[in-house]
């Protein structure tokens, strides 16, 4: 009954062992349940057990920034401490994924990004397709060979692991597989810091 290949908490899950509810979770800067009390800019993590059932406040349109490495997450909450940013540290479960979709179902808008290789594409087509309104970050085919032009990306890419296409833009995988070369978030450090920025000045302008 268990999927092949599946992380122990997915795989647990499948047959209704609760695996772990303490470790792992999301981390995010500025943007945390209903009635906690964190200070503006300070990274926290908000466990599985809470992310199950926890509410969020409104966010009235108000733009998350979710990434899939913590580095991003450091780099944009120390360029703009007032941004709200959530980081999937990896794989997110399916209480994380609920957790954002119930995120954008309280009035966030998300944007998702992750890396340019196979585990990347499944984690942002995870939260795409589940969190209503939410959109991709920087995660289309001139993206990713923009990403390959900074020359900070050699690791081959899994083609056999691609998907058969990316629901957001029919270009980008088969651009994966001719390129066969994997490209990280932070090959995109400058765009994405002036995305989160950017986006900071517009709202306190508002």
């Amino acid at each position: 009954r268990m999927p092949d290949g599946a992380r122990p908490r997915a795989a647990w899950a499948a047959v209704g062992v609760l695996y772990d509810d303490i470790v792992g979770g999301l981390t995010t800067v500025n943007l945390v349940p209903q009635s906690w009390a964190v200070p503006s800019g300070v990274p926290v993590t908000v466990p599985p057990r809470v992310l199950a059932t926890c509410e969020w406040p409104a966010g009235d349109g108000a733009v998350a920034f979710v990434t899939e490495n913590p580095s991003v997450l450091g780099a944009a909450a120390a360029a703009a401490p007032d941004a709200h940013v959530i980081c999937m540290s990896g794989t997110p479960s399916h209480t994380e994924v609920a957790a954002l979709r119930r995120l954008a179902q309280s009035g966030w808008i998300l944007r998702v990004r992750a890396d340019f290789d196979d585990a990347g594409l499944a984690h942002a087509s995870a939260v795409l397709a589940a969190a209503p309104g939410s959109t991709p970050w920087r995660m289309g085919a001139v993206d990713y060979l923009a990403g390959l032009e900074s020359g900070r990306s050699q690791e081959p890419l899994r083609r056999d692991r691609l998907p058969a296409s990316a629901a957001w833009d029919d270009e980008l995988v088969p651009a994966m597989r001719e390129a066969g070369v994997a490209v990280f978030e932070e090959a995109f450090w400058a765009e994405l810091l002036a995305d989160v920025g950017g986006r900071c000045a517009n709202r306190d302008r508002s």
